[in-house]
C-alpha cells in the first residue's frame, strides 16, 4: 500500500486529536484553498498557525517538511523535517503547528507545500491580507485575546 495521498489542508490556529480518530479544531480559517486569513495589522506577526492536512488510505515512512512561500516563490518559513511512520490506515490526519510568531511580508496569496523525502506531495494555496477596521471594530482586546464587544 502506497503512502497516504493527502487530499486537503486546513488551516486553523490549532487542532488536536482526540478519541475515536477525531479531532478538535480551534479558530478554523477554511479549508485551501478557500481561505483568507485577515488581520488588524500586517505589522503585527501573526500569533501561530496550523496547517491540518487530511489524507486517505495508505501507509509508509518517511521525513515530512512543510514549506509556505509568497507567490513569487521566496521561502516564508519551513518546518525541519519530521519523521512518520504511518502503519496501515484508512484515513490520516497530520497537524503541523506552527507555535512562533510569523511574520507575512506582504498582503497577497501564498503557498504551502508538502514534501515527503525531498518529493512534493501535496499543494495548494491561502490569502493574507489586512481586514478593514469595520471587521475588528466589533471586538475588543482583553487578556491579549479578541472578545465581543458588549
Amino acid at each position: 500500500m502506497p503512502f497516504p495521498h493527502i487530499d486537503q489542508c486546513i488551516i486553523c490556529d490549532s487542532a488536536r486529536p482526540e478519541l475515536g480518530g477525531k479531532s478538535t479544531i480551534l479558530g478554523f480559517y477554511g479549508i485551501a484553498p478557500n481561505v483568507d486569513i485577515r488581520v488588524q495589522n500586517l505589522e503585527i506577526p501573526l500569533g501561530g498557525i496550523t496547517f491540518f492536512f487530511v489524507g486517505g488510505a495508505g501507509e509508509g515512512a518517511g521525513n515530512l517538511v512543510l514549506e509556505v512561500k509568497d507567490w513569487s516563490g521566496t521561502l516564508i518559513f519551513s518546518l525541519p523535517p519530521h519523521p512518520v511512520d504511518i502503519k496501515r490506515a484508512e484515513r490520516i490526519n497530520l497537524p503541523f503547528v506552527i507555535s512562533g510568531l510569523i511574520k507575512f511580508p506582504r498582503t497577497g496569496r501564498y503557498v504551502i507545500r508538502l514534501l515527503k523525502d525531498g518529493n512534493q506531495i501535496f499543494r495548494d494555496t491561502f490569502m493574507f491580507s489586512v481586514g478593514s477596521p469595520e471587521e475588528f471594530a466589533q471586538f475588543g482586546l482583553m487578556g491579549g485575546q479578541l472578545v465581543p464587544k458588549k
